[in-house]
């Protein structure tokens, strides 16, 4: 999307009233007096293109052409240029003073190419730059009409939705023709023509692209989100250069006269949602929720999780719930389950969730026995059917866990019998809303078991129970039968 003035002028012209200027300056050192006060001066005739699509560039419609003029000296704190005069073979080009970064810039732009060669012909330019010490006259010849091909971003769609969290590479078509000689420019910036990004304004800056580069990259956190940003892509074939004996040091200086193609197009970034070394609230409400366990579908996460607590006769029981966050970080649903337990876990089986609990007894029933309920729930946080239990019932159990080995879930717990002895079971659960076959039993005297899936089978891993010390394994078959 290219923007316009309330007057219908593209703000694009303006920008090619510095081809050069917004370039900026090589990076300057201190001045040294006993040399030139110039850093770099370049002149170019030029043509302007708009990119507003993945298709070709097209002439900008309101000043297709230019001619533009630059300035730098060796000193950051205050300029030493006090004028300058380029072309004057017809017309001449008066530079004007700019900021801390580009002293002096100028530009004319033209309807046509025609006007712009009868004010500013080929052959010839007269470069006259004065500064506080000195006075640079010099003359080069720009001649050949040799404008590069007009700049076209090729991943331009792409370039519509960056992630300014992560880098991004920015790409083009190959400049026609252009060599080591030859210099390619991009500069970024914002509606208010706050600069964020740059190449180097000459092959002497250790951050210019010559004519053989395809491609740049512009580092994760340059750019901020939810933000349009301007894009110029400049294609400059240099035809005469000059420079100063560089045993001057700080004091040499470097020129260029050409001619160049610059493409102007919009690019746009997505929201951050975080900074990439940065935490990020997913569930703030202050009641102390507690995260249990977390899945991934592959896109989004569902992380399963105790809400708010004592409401119940337990303490330590809160509110089960699930939040489905995206791989941005943005909570896209909160997924309650109106019950009130312990140990949320969660698992995905490549079509859906499998949230399970271990449920407390509701405030009114006090002769109820807790179990293992579950619920499911798809990639997009819908609830599936009706809650279900998974345990029996017949005895209290806690500590579930649950996995997946891609069509069927695992759930196991612990219960305690007589409050004495300890019992483990696991259930199959299926992609529907039925459990498949009974529970079965998995050991006496282990608790806490933990479940993984791999290899057509399901691995259970459980602690002793008198003393803690020890772990004992059990493999599961696909179809619920020990191994």
């Amino acid at each position: 999307m290219i923007t316009t003035h309330r007057d219908g002028r593209s703000p694009f012209p303006l920008v090619y009233a510095v081809i050069f200027a917004l370039l900026g300056a090589s990076l300057r050192p201190a001045h040294a007096q006993d040399a030139s006060d110039l850093s770099f001066f370049g002149f170019a005739k030029g043509r302007c293109f708009v990119q507003a699509s993945s298709g070709a560039p097209a002439p900008d419609p309101f000043q297709p052409w230019a001619v533009a003029g630059v300035a730098t000296d060796h000193n950051w704190a205050n300029t030493l240029i006090t004028g300058t005069q380029f072309g004057g073979q017809v017309d001449s080009l008066s530079l004007l003073a700019g900021n801390p970064r580009v002293d002096f810039f100028g530009r004319t732009l033209f309807p046509t190419q025609a006007a712009m060669d009868g004010a500013f012909p080929n052959g010839t330019q007269n470069i006259s730059i004065t500064t506080i010490f000195n006075f640079i006259g010099t003359t080069l010849v720009l001649s050949g009409d040799a404008y590069p091909n007009a700049p076209h971003v090729s991943n331009f769609m792409a370039a519509q939705a960056i992630d300014p969290a992560a880098d991004f590479v920015l790409r083009w078509d190959a400049f026609v023709g252009g060599g080591t000689n030859d210099l390619i420019a991009v500069v970024i910036y914002d509606d208010n023509s706050s600069l964020y990004f740059e190449t180097g304004d000459n092959l002497r800056n250790f951050s210019a692209l010559n004519g053989r580069h395809t491609s740049l990259l512009i580092p994760a956190g340059t750019l901020s989100g939810s933000t349009l940003y301007h894009v110029n892509l400049h294609f400059r074939k240099q035809v005469a250069t000059t420079a100063s004996d560089p045993d001057l040091g700080t004091g040499a200086y470097f020129g260029a006269v050409g001619y160049e193609s610059a493409t102007r197009l919009d690019i746009q970034t997505t929201p951050m949602r975080r900074s990439p070394t940065e935490s990020f609230p997913i569930a703030v409400t202050e009641v102390n929720e507690i995260v249990e366990d977390l899945a991934c579908d592959g896109t989004n996460y569902l992380v399963a999780m105790i809400g708010r607590q004592n409401v119940g006769p337990n303490s330590e029981a809160g509110l089960i719930e699930a939040l489905l966050v995206a791989r941005d970080g943005t909570v896209l649903r909160r997924i309650p389950t109106g019950r009130v337990g312990h140990d949320p876990a969660v698992a995905w089986n490549g079509s859906a969730y499998l949230l399970v609990w271990d449920e407390s007894r509701p405030f009114a029933d006090t002769s109820a026995t807790p179990g293992i309920m579950g619920l499911r729930i798809t990639a997009e946080g819908e609830r599936v059917g009706d809650l279900f239990e998974i345990s029996s019932g017949l005895e209290g159990a806690e500590q579930p866990d649950v996995t997946s080995d891609g069509t069927n879930f695992l759930v196991t717990w612990s219960a305690y019998v007589n409050d004495i002895e300890i019992y483990s079971y696991g259930r199959l659960v299926g992609t529907g809303e039925e459990t498949l076959g009974d529970e079965f039993l998995l050991g006496t005297n282990i608790f806490d078991i933990r479940v993984a899936a791999g290899g057509g089978k399901f691995l259970a891993i459980g602690a002793e129970a008198e003393f803690e010390e020890k772990l004992y394994a059990q493999f599961i078959a696909a179809d619920g039968t020990l191994e």
